[in-house]
């Protein structure tokens, strides 16, 4: 997972290589939203954190069960917020 700070957060995922983008781009409010998504994807919260303060942006790895990877696979559904 990519992230970096605007308005929002905006994040997108990337393939095991780190080049193939798959899915579709999020926008994620707040930095709370941003620490749920990364912990339900196993990722290294203290790294994450580190990177926010640094940089405002960074990258995390995610560990996502089939289900997970699946439904980031999937289109957004109209009338739905991600």
């Amino acid at each position: 997972m990519n992230f970096q700070q605007h308005n929002v957060w905006d994040l997108s995922f990337l393939e095991t290589d780190c080049k193939t983008v798959i899915g579709r781009r999020f926008d994620v409010p707040t930095d709370q939203e941003l620490f749920a998504l990364a912990e339900r994807g196993g990722a290294d919260l203290q790294e994450l954190r580190e990177s926010i303060a640094r940089w405002s942006k960074g990258s995390a790895w995610l560990n996502l069960t089939e289900q997970q990877y699946r439904r980031l696979l999937r289109p957004k559904d109209k009338g739905k917020q991600s």
